[in-house]
């Protein structure tokens, strides 16, 4: 397909022509393409072409002119309209406080670009807006300061260089070639004008007269499984031909980048989706994500960040288990300190201090990286007065220094990184030019704006398959097309006016976005340039979004038949049945089960075991419990703990039914009362904020628990709180015993027979009952346990109950069906059961169902078999070593302390 453009390639570069180009992908491709048809032709030795953007070649040939104006970079510019747009007072002193000043200021900047080259409107003779008033008004302001400062921006570059050709600073070259641009704006035609008046030659290479192909449809039921099939037929294509130029363009590339940088690097590097080095990618992606997206810069703007305010958890997370530098020895004291902060709850630390961010580390053994973050805090405390951006940039590299950031043995992507990162500091340094002084809060916001704003490409060894936007792709050619994502609402794409300039003026002048006119106008100059960009064409869209939304096919394939070959599912490589994935997976029979070596636990061993077995081994046995986050106090096992605490007190004081139903209300209030202080006394860790709601909160819930338990039935004394105790249950026919230890009851009563009630107290939200634990494969054994280990004993136990605390208004004492605790026209309840036969007969039942329980989990019985009537899946922390249920969304629950 490209073997005209390949003649006026070399036709140009022999004859010294300057190539102009729109994109800097497409300089790139032809200065590539050059140097491989002059090897091709024998030509070892040969000049460089001067191939370069329209944007690059005015930059310099501007420069040339020897220029008095200094050009602002776009970190500058965007600086400076922000300055001008917070002057601006005339909509009140507290204007610019609720506006989003930065997106404000990068509007302008694109409105200012726009008048600059398609020229300014006559702004009486079209409807203002507020927003246009106010962009009129700060345009004027800017002005002003760009004359006093001698500044120019990047987009008046192009109308002052064609003002020097016409005044004779300014010798354009002999022969100028622009390809790949479609409908050129004002400034840039008068560029071309001058410089064909000073007879040199300007042409516009069109590919229009090369034939178009007949493009193919195909449909796919989703995006990701059109970028499979697409990635699938590329792989196919490459088989047949290695040396094939493939184009993949996407309509709404943005929705589909990290579809194709996923899925075309598991199909065609195979590798990277099993563990091995697949070595650099094999395609070129554009859209390349921000610098500070790269974890390298990341960890850098968190260490620069340090010491501004308190440490939240998250920073600090990523601190310490950043993998830089890369010969750091002490990663793994690193990772025990983020542990350490985690079980301290601890949401927020200073730098310093004895409960600090350096403490923690110190205490973790890591007295490398905790010395140099003591040299951070030094560093810091000693500038924290207003600086130029050049001390700032300064300072800043010293305390990355301080850190041994970015250490030694970078990556060759790390390394561009790096190059990419000290560039951003250069352009950090030349906002001298607008904001002579900053804070060090200003500097840093400066420089994680630039960081985002600024993006990076990671290298890739050639132009072989390249994916890209549609827009992006004009004047490139390839072999083969892939076109993606033609549905009717990506192409053509929305109408989007800028807001701070007269829409009606936009449409007149048909400026890009304007109008949905424009917009199709412009998506069929694409389609025909990509009707004659290839020998092949595939074009394809999603019947359903994202949001399962059914779309149709874009206008311009909707008279073409779709392809039936690809529009079944499409699954990744590595589910399929084929040559590629017979070895992936070690051959094991299926019946094999590694019997458990450690036989002991508490209550929640069992829990495990009967939600999922597969959970059980992997918390159990392999230790792959998730790592809980730091959440804001009082949580919920905070609130448990206090509870039981207060009530622990309490019984301590009354000990029998009698006491309490004799005990007005002033006593009882006083009792509580006087709980709840030293149960928050021991809870040290507690913000001094929280302790007096809590206090009333405890003291109304446990107040009003006490006044519901006046309502039971019969007499009783309680025995026990908090008590300790152990359960021994057969684990299998070789004899083996499951031993539950560290068990801790939370209440024990007796009756006048001398018979036992065992009471576990519930804080969560959600209700539990005897249903709980009965079944062969109980939620909540614990209460079964604690009566077996009673009944282990020769201590008889007439009934259990779950004390729910849910609120005051929503109190419960649940038994079994047969046992009434709490008179039901006081406020109690009869759960009756079908299948309940009489206490002693479920006793003995329920023992056999955890006798089978301790038998699957001795003998090492653990398939993915997750108890579904309890939400097990729902709120399990190891989805990534089952993968069954990976989309489910996680929800907290308030759950008590529990036997582990």
């Amino acid at each position: 397909m490209s073997g005209a453009l390949d003649d006026r390639l070399i036709e140009w570069t022999d004859a010294d022509a300057t190539v102009l180009t729109r994109t800097r992908r497409l300089a790139r491709a032809l200065s590539v393409r050059v140097a491989e048809l002059r090897a091709d032709r024998g030509r070892s030795v040969a000049t460089t072409p001067d191939i370069l953007t329209l944007n690059a070649w005015v930059r310099r040939e501007w420069e040339r002119t020897d220029p008095d104006d200094v050009v602002l970079g776009d970190a500058a510019e965007t600086a400076l309209w922000e300055t001008v747009i917070s002057n601006d007072t005339r909509s009140g002193p507290d204007a610019v406080a609720i506006l989003d000043l930065h997106g404000l200021a990068l509007r302008a900047k694109e409105a200012w670009q726009t008048l600059t080259l398609w020229g300014e409107p006559d702004w009486t003779r079209w409807p203002s807006t507020v927003e246009t008033q106010a962009f009129r008004a700060w345009t004027s302001s800017f002005k002003t300061i760009l004359k006093e400062r001698r500044l120019v921006t990047e987009g008046e570059l192009i109308g002052r260089l064609a003002a020097s050709c016409g005044d004779g600073t300014w010798t354009p070259p002999r022969s100028v070639i622009s390809v790949g641009f479609g409908r050129l704006d004002t400034a840039t035609e008068r560029l071309l004008a001058g410089i064909r008046d000073k007879s040199s030659s300007v042409h516009v290479y069109d590919k229009s007269a090369s034939k178009p192909v007949a493009p193919t449809l195909r449909c796919y039921a989703t995006p990701a499984q059109e970028v499979i099939g697409t990635a699938k037929l590329v792989r196919d294509e490459l088989e047949e031909n290695p040396k094939r130029r493939i184009g993949v363009l996407c309509a709404d590339f943005g929705t589909y980048r990290q579809l194709i940088d996923k899925h075309f690097a598991l199909e065609i590097q195979p590798k990277s989706s099993v563990g091995g080095k697949a070595g650099p990618r094999v395609f070129d992606l554009a859209g390349a994500p921000a610098l500070s997206e790269y974890p390298l810069v990341a960890h850098a703007l968190d260490l620069l960040s340090l010491g501004s305010a308190p440490v939240v958890f998250a920073k600090a997370g990523r601190i310490l288990r950043a993998p830089y530098p890369h010969d750091d020895r002490e990663f793994d004291k690193r990772a025990a300190a983020e542990v350490a902060i985690r079980e301290d709850n601890r949401l927020e630390l200073s730098l310093s201090g004895p409960r600090s961010l350096i403490s923690a580390v110190a205490r973790s053994g890591a007295e490398n990286f905790a010395e140099r973050l003591r040299k951070l805090a030094g560093i810091k405390s000693k500038s924290r007065e207003k600086r130029s951006p050049q001390g700032w940039c300064e300072i800043f590299d010293k305390r990355l220094r301080a850190m041994g950031w970015p250490g030694s043995d970078l990556s060759e992507l790390e390394g561009v990184v790096f190059a990419k990162w000290r560039d951003v500091f250069l352009e950090l340094a030349r906002l001298e030019l607008v904001s002579p002084e900053m804070s060090e809060e200003q500097a840093l916001s400066r420089l994680r704006q630039l960081c985002q704003a600024t993006v990076v490409q990671a290298p890739s060894p050639g132009l072989q398959i390249q994916a890209m936007g549609v827009l992006d792709s004009v004047g490139l050619e390839f072999d083969s097309v892939y076109a993606l994502g033609f549905s009717s609402t990506a192409f053509p794409s929305h109408a989007r006016p800028s807001p701070l300039l007269p829409v009606a003026w936009q449409r007149e002048r048909r400026l890009p976005f304007a109008s949905a006119e424009v917009e199709l106008e412009l998506a069929d100059r694409l389609w025909e340039g990509m009707l004659r960009s290839a020998d092949r064409l595939t074009v394809s869209y999603a019947s359903t979004g994202e949001g399962s939304e059914r779309r149709l096919p874009s206008p311009h394939v909707q008279g073409l038949a779709v392809d039936a070959d690809r529009v079944a599912e499409c699954l990744p490589w590595y589910l399929e049945d084929d040559d590629r994935t017979a070895n992936l997976l070690e051959p094991r029979p299926d019946d094999t089960q590694v019997p458990a070596l450690v036989l002991s636990g508490g209550t929640g061993l069992l829990k495990d075991q009967s939600a999922c077995p597969f959970s059980a081994l992997a918390a159990r046995r392999l230790r792959a419990d998730a790592l809980e986050a730091p959440t804001p106090e009082p949580t919920p096992l905070t609130r448990g703990n206090l509870v039981h605490g207060v009530l622990e007190r309490a019984w301590g004081k009354l000990s029998t039914s009698t006491a309490l139903r004799e005990a007005d209300a002033d006593t009882l209030a006083g009792l509580v009362s006087s709980a709840a202080d030293e149960a928050l006394s021991a809870c040290v860790d507690l913000p001094a904020n929280l302790r007096s709601p809590l206090r009333e909160w405890l003291t109304e819930l446990c107040l009003a628990w006490l006044e519901f338990e006046k309502q039971r039935i019969g007499e009783w004394r309680v025995i026990g709180t908090e008590s300790d105790a152990a359960l021994e249950l057969d684990a299998g026919s070789e004899g083996r015993k499951l031993r539950l230890e560290r068990l801790r009851i939370d209440r024990i009563d007796e009756t006048p027979s001398g018979d036992r009630i065992i009471i576990d107290y519930k804080t969560g939200s959600t209700e539990k009952s005897y249903r709980s634990w009965i079944g062969q494969r109980p939620g909540e054994p614990q209460l079964l346990i604690y009566v077996l280990s009673q009944l282990e004993r020769d201590r008889e136990v007439c009934a259990s109950a779950f004390a729910n605390l849910v609120s005051r208004e929503k109190l419960s004492l649940n038994g079994p069906p047969d046992v009434e605790l709490v008179d039901a026209g006081k406020g109690g309840r009869r759960l009756r059961h079908s299948e309940w036969t009489s206490w002693s007969e479920e006793l003995s039942r329920c023992e056999s169902h955890l006798e089978a329980l301790a038998a699957q989990y001795a003998e090492g019985v653990a398939p993915v078999d997750p108890l579904m009537s309890q939400g097990v899946c729902r709120f399990c922390r190891r989805h990534a070593l089952c993968r069954d249920f990976e989309g489910i969304e996680i929800e907290e629950d308030e759950e008590e302390t529990a036997d582990r």
